[in-house]
Order: C-alpha cells, then sequence, then structure tokens
C-alpha cells in the first residue's frame, strides 16, 4: 500500500475537519442554522477520511480505491458552496440579522475551500479515473 495515499487521505480529512470547525462553533458571528450544519458535515466528512486511512490496510484493492476517491469527490462538492458563497457575500456583512454582525465577508476566505476542493479532485481523479494496474497474477510471462 503506498504511503502516499494514506497521506493524502489524512491530509484531506484534517482539511475537512480544520474548516467545518470554524463554521460548526460560528466563529463567523451569528450566521443561519445552516451555516453550523455544513460546519458539521465537513467535519463528519473529514472523520470520515480518518476513518478510511486507517482502514486502508484493511481494505482490497478495489474496495480502497473506490473509498479514497468517493471521498475526494464528498470533500470537493462540499467545498463548491462556500466557494461561491464568500464571492457572492465578499464585502457584505454576514449575519441573520439578529443582532447586526460586524464581521464583514471577503472573497479571500474562500482559498482555504478551494485547496481542499483541489485535493478532493486530485484524489477522485487519481483513484476513480485512472486506469486500474493490473495484478502480476494475470500479467503474462515471457
Amino acid at each position: 500500500m503506498d504511503k502516499d495515499v494514506r497521506s493524502w487521505v489524512f491530509l484531506s480529512g484534517v482539511g475537512a475537519v480544520m474548516l467545518g470547525m470554524p463554521y460548526m462553533l460560528r466563529l463567523f458571528g451569528p450566521t443561519e442554522v445552516e451555516v453550523a450544519k455544513w460546519g458539521r458535515l465537513c467535519v463528519a466528512t473529514g472523520l470520515f477520511q480518518f476513518g478510511v486511512g486507517v482502514s486502508l490496510n484493511l481494505l482490497n484493492p478495489s474496495a480502497r480505491r473506490s473509498l479514497v476517491g468517493l471521498g475526494g469527490v464528498l470533500i470537493a462538492v462540499l467545498q463548491v458552496l462556500p466557494i461561491a458563497l464568500w464571492f457572492v457575500f465578499s464585502g457584505s456583512p454576514i449575519a441573520d440579522g439578529t443582532p447586526h454582525a460586524a464581521f464583514v465577508a471577503h472573497w479571500a476566505y474562500c482559498l482555504p475551500h478551494v485547496g481542499l476542493g483541489a485535493l478532493g479532485i486530485a484524489m477522485a481523479k487519481q483513484h476513480l479515473l485512472r486506469p486500474q494496474p493490473e495484478s502480476r497474477a494475470h500479467q503474462s510471462r515471457p
């Protein structure tokens, strides 16, 4: 089993947990409930990635490729909405209206989401779209 795969899985898990925590803990001020729910979903996805990383040696190669690839897809898809919303609300205060918040959104807050989304896309491409290597048992001998 390639150690790089485990590293990328753990890195995506840490990134998802770290990115979800500020939303879950409402560090951006009083926002809509959906924002905190997104944070919990992102943290749960990161914890799922930890579980995949721990169990990689126990899985057969096709299950390993599927779980790592689908985890990458899930992480990438989860980043689309925050990226779009940080751009849409750039320059606007973020609050649900009660009370008025002093925190103003800026498009640069989407950059960690872009990085984590790119990591998810790379993981998905590497494990779902790459041709599966042939096992040694199926290779012909000269």
